[in-house]
């Protein structure tokens, strides 16, 4: 852990949680963790607290592309990328605001 990434002393990964810790340390990767825990947990709750179901088609979808990214990112460091990590974290934050928008009437059909 605090292994730079790049100069003299780079030593290459093949996992961004491994490269993550590498680049941050110990605490920067239990921050990560945390957030990504919450995100997480909000994220099945609020597939049991929608009633629309398309406010619950997009909580699904965010959820399992949650889980998704997480299980490819011990193998292949691509959230490091622009264009991947921001669809994804999108999708996150639109799955973690579903009661609020599905309370404003923004999602009803």
């Amino acid at each position: 852990f605090g292994t730079p990434i790049t100069g003299p002393d780079y030593y290459p990964t093949e996992s961004y949680i491994l490269q993550l810790g590498m680049e941050l340390g110990l605490p920067g990767l239990l921050f990560f963790f945390a957030i990504v825990s919450y995100a997480g947990v909000t994220l099945f709750r609020n597939i049991y607290q929608v009633s629309s179901p398309w406010c619950r088609a997009i909580a699904v979808s965010s959820f399992a592309a949650l889980c998704g990214a997480l299980v490819h990112a011990m193998f292949i460091p691509s959230l490091q990328d622009l264009t991947v990590s921001s669809y994804l974290w999108f999708l996150v934050g639109l799955g973690m605001r579903l009661p609020t928008l599905e309370a404003k009437e923004q999602f009803q059909v």
